[in-house]
């Protein structure tokens, strides 16, 4: 997988917001975002069709150590986040990419078949929030934003807990991938304010698909939504 892919799978909104329901949820819906409906069914559908990769005899390139478990949570995250950021560019009126990932790139970091929905969601949510971290304007992390991604981290067993501000600060560096998902979710939450949303209790709360490359091969987590006071404007 090409490293500014990896590097750029950054995007998140915990959807446990006021503009979201779970109440109103019909029957066999596991999400309504402004009145496009996901079913219990197609996460299934998709779900099983990630799945299928173990089935089999594993492909020389698939990197099981590195693939991040498929749940059906993880598929609502990625089917809630992905409607809001087309949402998000349609309405903006961001350029497509110039250069579209495709599946075959990123399906042995996921550990799922190029073929399924799955991995075609992933990489088209990756062209979405590739184009709106490029066509909006950096932020800066606050104290509060940046530890909001450590403990992302920490949740996926993926950084050592127990570290403060300063330490975290000094591991990230620059902490690029931590802006650059700072600035998506921050997009993604203004959205979810605009919409009608409703999600169905069990999938709450919601966050979205995130990952960091390392030397180790891609870190996926869920970072849950960063709210706009966590971030600072800084000069393009």
């Amino acid at each position: 997988m090409r490293a500014r892919r990896l590097a750029s799978i950054v995007v998140v909104a915990c959807l446990g917001l006021g503009a979201l329901t779970g109440c109103q949820v019909e029957s066999g819906k596991a999400a309504i975002v402004g009145g496009t409906s996901f079913t219990d069914d197609q996460v299934t559908e998709i779900y099983e069709g990630a799945q299928s990769a173990s089935t089999g005899e594993p492909t020389p390139s698939a990197s099981p150590a590195a693939a991040p478990a498929v749940s059906r949570q993880k598929i609502v995250d990625l089917l809630v986040s992905l409607e809001l950021g087309r949402r998000i560019v349609e309405e903006k009126k961001f350029p497509a990419p110039e250069q579209a990932t495709k599946p075959e790139e990123i399906a042995s970091s996921l550990g799922a078949p190029a073929e399924s929905e799955y991995v075609k969601l992933w990489a088209a949510w990756l062209d979405v929030q590739n184009t709106i971290v490029e066509h909006t304007p950096r932020v800066g992390l606050t104290d509060a934003g940046i530890m909001q991604v450590y403990q992302a981290l920490v949740r996926a067993n993926a950084i050592q807990p127990g570290m403060n501000v300063t330490q975290v600060r000094e591991a990230f560096g620059a902490a690029i991938f931590a802006e650059a998902a700072t600035l998506v979710s921050t997009s993604l939450g203004a959205e979810v304010e605009k919409v009608d949303a409703e999600i169905n209790p069990k999938y709450q709360p919601l966050g979205a698909p995130l990952a960091v490359n390392t030397q180790q091969g891609p870190v996926f987590y869920t970072l849950p939504y960063v709210s706009s006071d966590m971030v600072t404007d800084v000069s393009l």
